[in-house]
């Protein structure tokens, strides 16, 4: 049996500042259209769910592992969305929620399936076997 580690997630400097600046270009906007600062952070995490559900999903041990945790916290996001706007007073915004999330998940979802092909197409090609070097059974995928 194989030793299952989960992966750290290393940033560099150039990517935190891309992130600090990004925040406060949001949070300023949000300023400016004067809504409250706990709403663009709910937002944020809305909008970039997919990508935070693929972070979150990195360390799981198995591929099974991976993909509950990537549901969970993509349903968790969509229930909190719901939540919020039932508690804001728009309890009949499940429908457009429905659709901002095809529309802002969709794409995030398909570029971060893209992104992961790309990669491991790049190392089957460097003649390393990906599934191995993560540790993944591929009788349990």
């Amino acid at each position: 049996m194989l030793k299952l580690k989960p992966k750290p997630t290393q940033f560099g400097i150039q990517q935190l500042l891309v992130a600090t600046f990004v925040l406060a270009l949001v949070f300023a906007l949000a300023r400016l259209a004067g809504y409250d600062g706990s709403i663009a952070i709910g937002a944020l995490l809305y909008v970039f769910g997919p990508t935070i559900a693929f972070l979150m999903s990195r360390y799981g041990r198995t591929r099974n592992a991976r993909y509950a945790i990537a549901g969970g916290v993509l349903f968790g996001l969509y229930v909190f969305g719901v939540v919020v706007a039932a508690f804001l007073g728009a309890a009949e915004a499940g429908f457009e929620l429905s659709v901002a999330s095809f529309c802002c998940w969709g794409p995030q979802i398909a570029f971060l399936y893209v992104v992961y092909l790309g990669w491991k197409s790049g190392l089957r090609s460097a003649g390393i076997d990906p599934d191995r070097v993560n540790h993944i059974d591929r009788d349990e995928g």
